[in-house]
């Protein structure tokens, strides 16, 4: 069983230090809280030796640690310092992090659940990173935790750990604990994120049965070209009848696919994959965003969808009064649409610019004309949020009726397609018999 070295404070403010043995840092968290302590640093021995030794010389020494629930917050965030208003600027880049909606709902999930808690933010965070799938990401919030227990404030822990945790997440976690609102600001991105996962699964569930079905009749065709067609052949030489001009398209049809279909299919995979490589040499993946969402149905479906997203985190970073510039940035960037997070950089740079409105209502209506009546109100913050808000509900609507409108014209197509061409294939098969019947008769 792994054995966790801890620093605590008891009820009187007594600090002990000491090991004890748990299956997680979670237990050994709670098995402290029983005791009456409160935890200030709790570390993995078996993984973590050095830090371990330096919690118990920090023990010993009697220094003090400031690691309660504001750990690492000294400096900037002091009580009598301008920054800890909540519309202080954040210096945060975007960073370039491969999670995915689960981990980052994971991740919010855990992170509100110590807020909830009660429990020191640094031990909680390395006690929720121990529990992590991804080692990567565990390795990030260990970094994390040792920057924030060496006294850095959080801001310049999350900026030299950047690559641990995406800019919007970290965004919400600064401006969540300056305004002593982390849980709060956590359990709506919790919210924000599992919104988002359920309406692009929705997306990818209405193109998922056209792809089905399509896929089968190309594969029935494949099927009866290379084989049904080529064992029927020799009867039509019996019969001894001028074929119809159907049944000769097909003939012709399946002696090219059997001689000349790897071509074809060579072809076909140079198409589909050659095209995406093709845009992202060209403009990366922007370009490809940007392509996509010029496809009727698909494209207007993931873009509302990601609209809907950047309004969502908008909405929280306006409630928090971060300076518009730094949430426009931020938001663009939590809105998982490349094409989008380069046009919405390009209006934060113009609103810190001091750029006038013109330009700004320019580039959003490049974006969506929707957007240019949710900014009339940017400097009213109550009317803002409450326009992004329903602009929220304006994109998720607009998702669903994409959704909807693809379930009504893509599949009725596909099977009309589908069942046109078997009942062509069959009818090109027995004609010949039919005609021949006829002529005896």
């Amino acid at each position: 069983m792994p054995i966790f070295r801890y620093v605590a404070r008891g009820s009187t403010g007594d600090k002990s230090t000491g090991s004890l043995e748990a299956h997680t840092a979670i237990d050994a968290m709670n098995q402290l809280r029983r005791r009456g302590l409160r935890v200030e640093r709790l570390q993995n021995e078996e993984e973590m030796p050095a830090a371990a030794d330096e919690i118990a010389d920090s023990g010993r020494s009697g220094q003090e640690t400031s690691l309660g629930p504001g750990a690492g917050l000294s400096g900037p965030w002091q009580d009598d310092d301008p920054a800890t208003r909540p519309d202080a600027g954040l210096s945060l880049e975007p960073a370039d992090v491969g999670l995915g909606v689960e981990e980052l709902a994971e991740i919010a999930g855990r992170i509100a659940g110590i807020t909830k808690s009660q429990l020191p933010l640094t031990p909680g965070l390395r006690a929720m990173s121990e529990g992590l799938p991804s080692r990567s990401l565990r390795r990030g919030l260990r970094a994390l935790c040792d920057r924030l227990e060496r006294g850095e404030p959080l801001e310049e822990a999350l900026q030299a750990g950047k690559g641990s945790l995406p800019g919007h997440l970290s965004g919400l976690i600064v401006v969540g604990v300056r305004g002593g609102r982390l849980g709060e600001m956590m359990d709506w991105f919790l919210h924000h994120v599992r919104r988002q996962t359920d309406l692009r699964r929705r997306c990818r569930a209405s193109l998922l049965y056209p792809a089905i079905l399509l896929t089968g009749g190309i594969a029935a065709a494949l099927f009866g070209l290379l084989l049904i067609v080529p064992s029927v052949r020799p009867v039509y030489g019996d019969l001894h009848v001028e074929l119809p001009a159907l049944t000769s398209a097909l003939l012709a049809t399946s002696d090219f696919v059997r001689h000349d279909g790897l071509i074809v299919l060579a072809a076909v995979i140079l198409v589909l994959g050659g095209v995406p490589l093709l845009l992202w040499h060209l403009g990366g993946k922007p370009l490809l965003d940007r392509s996509l969402a010029g496809t009727p149905f698909i494209g207007t479906m993931f873009r509302c969808s990601a609209l809907a997203g950047f309004c969502e985190l908008m909405s929280m970073f306006v409630s928090a009064r971060l300076p518009l510039p730094q949430a426009v940035r931020l938001a663009g960037e939590g809105c998982r649409d490349a094409d989008l997070q380069g046009q919405f950089d390009a209006i934060a740079q113009c609103l810190e610019q001091g750029q006038d409105d013109a330009e700004l209502f320019r580039r959003l209506a490049n974006i969506s004309p929707q957007l240019i009546h949710v900014f009339h109100g940017k400097t009213r913050e109550a009317n803002f949020a409450e326009a992004l808000l329903a602009a929220i509900r304006i994109y998720e609507n607009q998702a669903r009726m994409q959704i909807t409108l693809a379930g009504i014209f893509m599949e009725p197509l596909v099977i009309v397609g589908v069942l046109g061409g078997v009942g062509t294939f069959a009818i090109a098969i027995f004609l010949p018999l039919i005609e021949s019947l006829n002529l005896l008769t």
